[in-house]
This record gives C-alpha cells, sequence and structure tokens, in this order.
C-alpha cells in the first residue's frame, strides 16, 4: 500500500485491506491497538501499522507513516467603528501552532478591498489608514514552514463624527410669536441617525397647522 503521507490540518488518509481475512489489528508505533476492522482513517501524525491474520492464524502486515502538520488559527482583533478618525490598530491572534512554524520572514500579508494603507506591519499586527468614510474589508495571510495557509477577514467601518448644531428659525425678537419656538437641526448628521430633543421641559409640537 502507501508508505507515507503528508497534509495541512485537518489531514485524513482513509486506509483499508482486503476483508477476506478472520482478523485484523491495527496499531501505532507505540503498539495501541487503534482498531480491528478493515477500515481505519488515520488522521494524526504516526506510523501506522496493520497486521492480518488468516483462517490458519497466519499473519502479514504493512505500515505507513503519516505526518500532519500544525496550522495556525488566526483572529484580527480590534475596534469595527472608528468614529471621527480615518486610524485604527489591528492585532492578530495566533494559536493552535508553536510559533516556530510561522514566524519566519515574509511568512505574513495584509491586504483590503479598497486602498487602505498598511503600516506598522507585522506578523501580529497592523496600523490601517482609511482614505475616506465608509466600510473596510481586512484580509490577513499566513503560510507556515511546511506551506500550509491560514488567515482571517475583518470587517471596519470608518464613520464622521455628527455634530448636533441646531438655529432657530424665527426672529428671537418677535415677541408676537408668543411660547413657541422652531428649531431646526443644522448638524451633518443623514436621516439615519438617531436624534434626541431636550427642551429642559418644554412640550415638544411637531407641526402645526391652522386648523
Amino acid at each position: 500500500g502507501v508508505n507515507s503521507a503528508k497534509g495541512c490540518y485537518p489531514f485524513s488518509v482513509p486506509l483499508a485491506v482486503p476483508d477476506d481475512f478472520e482478523k485484523y489489528l491495527w496499531q501505532n508505533q507505540a503498539n495501541d491497538t487503534l482498531s480491528e476492522s478493515p477500515f481505519y482513517t488515520a488522521d494524526k501524525t504516526a506510523q501506522y501499522r496493520i497486521t492480518v491474520y488468516d483462517k490458519y492464524n497466519c499473519k502479514a502486515s504493512d505500515k505507513m507513516t503519516m505526518v500532519v502538520f500544525p496550522v495556525p488559527k488566526t483572529e484580527i482583533e480590534g475596534n469595527k467603528l472608528i468614529c471621527g478618525e480615518f486610524d485604527s490598530e489591528l492585532s492578530v491572534k495566533i494559536s493552535d501552532a508553536p510559533e516556530s512554524v510561522w514566524n519566519y520572514p515574509g511568512s505574513f500579508k495584509w491586504e483590503s478591498n479598497a486602498s487602505i494603507n498598511f503600516s506598522n506591519k507585522s506578523h501580529e499586527g497592523a496600523t490601517i489608514t482609511a482614505p475616506d468614510w465608509g466600510e473596510y474589508e481586512i484580509y490577513y495571510y499566513l503560510e507556515t514552514l511546511d506551506g500550509c495557509t491560514t488567515g482571517d477577514t475583518f470587517v471596519v467601518q470608518f464613520q464622521p463624527m455628527p455634530t448636533s448644531d441646531f438655529i432657530f428659525v424665527d426672529n428671537p425678537d418677535d415677541e408676537c410669536k408668543g411660547y413657541s419656538r422652531e428649531v431646526l437641526y443644522t448638524g451633518n448628521a443623514t436621516k439615519d441617525a438617531t436624534f434626541f430633543w431636550d427642551y429642559g421641559g418644554a412640550k415638544l409640537i411637531d407641526s402645526l397647522d391652522w386648523n
């Protein structure tokens, strides 16, 4: 059969022998019993051994060595909403693999779906600068010495800080206005924003017509 196999985690190889024997014994290099079936799925770094016995108790054996390379898990962390600024700091949490397999020059890459500028780039972080307000996707890639690749995607929004300016539409010196005043918001927020008016106890009347 196959004498060796290599692959990036998760990696498995189905192993099988003819099913016309009387007994089957799958073991590893420590002689631990793994299975007594004609079939076995290998999914860990180990040497796999199969021993079969016929009806006369005569035996035959074969072995296969498999290596499963570790693959890091990467997770970009940072603020997903940046208000009033175009810069933000991102960090990367790297786990599930020893540092020796991924911490080497050229193993990482930062990209985006737009003209995001990256600075202070490293395996475990970067500073991003947006060209304008909006939503952006950030991509991080990491490759191990064994050629296994992994990565993560991060969505971040850069939005302007809303202003709360308002004016009195009517003339404050007009004594005929009585006890009502018309107030108009003049800030930069869109209609999608949530507004809250506080008149210090005065009643808010949305509209008033001649009727």
